[in-house]
């Protein structure tokens, strides 16, 4: 069949429209293709923000996750390091527990051997007929009770060192010659409080039911003068400021006559906060510089004003520190590095170091005034104050140990806080008493050779008095001009452990003639001796003799024939022997001490305060603490008030002072404390 050319033209365009159709791709169907455009972008928009969410919130999930991590990671640190501490303090406990059952099972095997030797001897004595073998068994008998005693002695310093030790002081207001005298004040204060100590009252007397109870404490016995009191002044009620409250005289009526004005003395305490607020105008002059005003309202005579690099440096200049008027007044009272003021930081001063305050009691107090303070910032306050006052002990240093001094010197610990962990540290005390100085120092908490060396830092007093400690012997060694004084109350003290322990004769032999030594001291102070009075007056024959007698004793004790004694009484006599010639050279010079009894007295201060605030916190607080104690005591040793120093030292502070001279406590022109 012959197609004509339409039909062709007609199927030629049906497979040209099937090709076209195979080559054009198909758009899928999905289940947005019915959606309209303004539909899919808001379903994208509603997209991007569930997405957004989840973001941050897997976000915040990531960082819960890090934060428990990091606090199980501590917690875990802190657990092991607990843990070793318990197996170091078990280690350690249980090596104390061996010593203790080690040393307390040797004194039993002691004790029961001596009592075991007495009972055989006396089953031998009791069999003996022979005399001679009787007298030497009695005597090896007195031999062993000597040494029992020695062992009951030394177990009881034993516990006294394990468990704490009791009071020194025996009862002096009875006769020693009775039993049940011989007790000392710990057991009497043991039986105070308990259930027997309080008596009952006596039942009433028949005549006092006759006679009838009177009072025998009339108007008369409250106003008679007691005889003691008799050529003395009483201290009258005073006050540093005083306000007058006067009478209108013009309301007397007319027909009275005035007799005697008289004046009632009242006080009144007052204990407030007051926050001062200080407003400074940062301004652009007409140049275009930065310019800080202050200006008091009312007061054009007081404007300050400065120019600044820009408002920053504006602000650090406000916030530097004082701020002073051109005429050296305080427009900003407070001491450099600190919001406090002069008042202020001599009130914090004084209540922690002379009145023994811990800061947290201190933050405390200060909190019921009215300020909210933390206690670092207390101790930051108090931190900033030492650095401007740490010249000061420079120069009472230089003033206290010249080429013709005496120095009275002694040493105490204290616990300070370092790498974390408590230490035991050590604080030296000088004092020069003619001069009236006190200096405390801390030379990174050592007590060895080399710290005095840097205490002393090539100054060479004339004399120093110290205790027995072997450091001290350097003085002897090395420092040929300084005379080396040791402590006549350190060895008396050993012979009244020895006489307290044992009642043994030969220890009170010595506390009598020491004693009559310090009766001649008191005697000769009392009739304000010159130094070379006082010097021909320790080498007159009443001296020498009681010098004489007691050398004579200890070379006798120390002898080979000498009966056996007690280990106290030996360490004492030791002690004595040592430092022989130590404590004899204070009869070379009237200026020199019988012993050391004044450096003693100054470091009780800092002991109080280690008892009330227990550590330092570092090595730099309790340096800050000797330079506070160093001004405290010298001015307690000048007699003179320490909260008036304080008050005016820091007021010169803050006024920019630079003499320190002129900043010490004797040259303050402070007023005499006469409590």
């Amino acid at each position: 069949m012959v197609m004509d050319e339409q039909e062709r033209a007609y199927l030629m365009e049906n497979v040209r429209r099937i090709e076209q159709w195979e080559d054009t791709p198909t758009a899928p169907s999905g289940r947005f293709s019915d959606m309209t455009e303004m539909e899919k972008d808001k379903l994208l928009d509603y997209m991007f923000e569930q997405n957004s969410k989840l973001t941050d919130q897997l976000v915040g999930v990531r960082e819960d996750l890090r934060l428990q991590r990091e606090q199980a990671e501590r917690h875990h640190a802190d657990l092991q390091s607990r843990l070793v501490r318990m197996e170091e303090l078990a280690v350690a406990e249980g090596k104390r527990a061996d010593a203790a059952e080690k040393r307390a099972d040797m004194e039993a095997q002691a004790r029961s051997r001596a009592e075991k030797q007495i009972e055989d001897l006396n089953a031998t004595i009791e069999a003996l007929m022979d005399a001679s073998m009787v007298k030497d068994l009695r005597q090896k008998v007195i031999d062993l009770e000597k040494e029992r005693d020695d062992a009951k002695a030394a177990d009881k310093q034993n516990r006294a060192e394990r468990y704490g030790s009791t009071s020194q002081q025996m009862r002096r207001d009875e006769p020693s010659g009775k039993k049940d005298n011989d007790r000392d004040a710990q057991d009497e204060k043991k039986e105070m409080g308990g259930k027997g100590s309080v008596k009952p009252l006596p039942e009433d007397d028949e005549d006092d039911e006759e006679d009838g109870w009177q009072d025998e404490w009339t108007a008369d016995h409250y106003n008679h003068p007691r005889e003691n009191r008799q050529g003395k002044k009483h201290n009258k009620l005073t006050a540093s400021d005083i306000r007058e409250h006067e009478c209108d005289r013009d309301a007397v009526p007319e027909g009275w006559k005035i007799i005697k004005p008289y004046k009632r003395f009242v006080v009144e305490t007052i204990t407030k906060v007051l926050g001062h607020k200080f407003e400074f105008l940062i301004c652009k002059d007409e140049e275009g510089q930065i310019q800080i005003l202050q200006q008091p309202k009312g007061r054009p005579d007081r404007r300050w004003v400065r120019s600044a690099k820009g408002v920053k440096d504006a602000i650090r200049q406000i916030k530097s520190g004082p701020i002073l008027y051109d005429d050296g007044e305080p427009l900003v009272d407070c001491v450099p590095g600190t919001s406090a003021t002069a008042s202020t930081l001599k009130d914090i001063t004084t209540q922690h170091f002379l009145n023994n305050v811990p800061f947290y009691r201190l933050r405390n107090y200060l909190k019921e005034c009215g300020l909210l303070v933390t206690r670092q910032t207390l101790i930051n306050w108090i931190e900033k104050g030492a650095v401007q006052a740490r010249a000061l002990v420079n120069e009472l240093m230089n003033l206290a140990i010249e080429k013709d001094s005496i120095i009275n010197c002694d040493e105490t610990w204290c616990k300070v806080r370092v790498n974390g962990k408590y230490r035991k540290r050590y604080t030296w005390c000088l004092v020069n008493k003619e001069s009236k100085i006190v200096i405390y120092c801390y030379r990174k908490g050592a007590r060895s050779r080399k710290a005095l060396q840097d205490i002393l830092d090539g100054r060479l007093p004339m004399a120093m008095q110290t205790d027995g400690y072997n450091v001290y012997l350097y003085l002897d060694d090395e420092l040929i001009d300084c005379d080396h004084l040791c402590c006549m109350a350190h060895a008396r003290a050993k012979f009244f452990y020895a006489w307290q322990a044992n009642k043994e004769q030969d220890a009170k032999f010595f506390l009598d003639l020491i004693a009559k030594l310090y009766e001649l001291e008191k005697h000769y102070k009392k009739m304000n001796y010159t130094p070379e009075e006082i010097k021909d007056l320790r080498n007159n024959d009443e001296t020498n003799e009681i010098v004489i007698m007691l050398r004579s004793k200890i070379d006798a004790m120390k002898a080979d024939g000498h009966p056996p004694r007690s280990e106290l009484l030996d360490k004492a006599v030791s002690y004595l022997d040592s430092f022989w010639k130590q404590i004899m050279k204070y009869r070379n010079n009237g200026r020199y001490s019988i012993d050391n009894n004044v450096a003693e007295m100054f470091i009780k201060p800092y002991v109080n305060e280690r008892k009330n605030s227990l550590f330092y916190g570092s090595d730099k607080m309790a340096h800050v603490s000797t330079i506070y104690h160093t001004l405290i005591s010298t001015c307690r040793m000048l007699k003179v008030s320490v909260t008036e120093y304080f008050d005016k030292l820091f007021a010169k502070i803050v006024r920019g002072c630079t003499d320190m001279a002129s900043m010490l406590p004797m040259n303050m022109g402070l007023s005499v404390n006469k409590y």
